[in-house]
């Protein structure tokens, strides 16, 4: 898979990550605990984790007006992700062993895919001819932010 962009990060624990496309920084997020920060194309975001729905959130800093919603378990099977203008995107296996995943849109197109190594410190993505500037970078975020759902022992 080539890699169009890069989730990296200092250490395997840490919170701290950076979205690379070549020597470009595109978002960075930072998380602890169920809260987190992200920076895309100079917007701030709050990413939030909730129990009860289980779901993500990701805000708008200044506005508290919601950008994305990601439902952990939502009724139709799969990620879904929910985005403020009713558009939304499902998360699925690509290849399990190569640990490998695909956002997708409604009609199924592919939009943005991820791999992570096995034993490195990197997430690689894939933008599709399908994807959107405003949409990719908020998916990769609620990708990372994935994050926040782990509990952490």
């Amino acid at each position: 898979m080539r890699a169009d962009a890069r989730w990296v990060s200092q250490h395997w624990w840490s919170g701290s990550f950076e979205l690379m496309s070549g020597d470009d920084q595109v978002a960075s997020v930072r998380i602890k605990g169920s809260h987190g920060t992200a920076e895309i194309g100079g917007r701030q975001y709050v990413l939030e984790r909730f129990r009860l729905p289980p779901c993500i959130t990701i805000r708008d800093a200044d506005s508290d007006e919601l950008a994305v919603r990601c439902c952990l378990i939502p009724q139709r099977g799969g990620l879904l992700a929910e985005f403020r203008d009713g558009e939304s995107f499902h998360l699925g296996w690509v290849r399990w062993w190569k640990r490998e995943w695909v956002w997708t849109d409604d009609a199924g197109e592919p939009v943005l895919s991820f791999r992570r190594p096995w034993f490195e410190n990197r997430r690689d993505l894939n933008i599709e001819p399908a994807a959107d500037r405003e949409t990719w970078p908020l998916l990769a975020v609620l990708e990372i932010a994935g994050k926040l759902a782990i509990p952490w022992f």
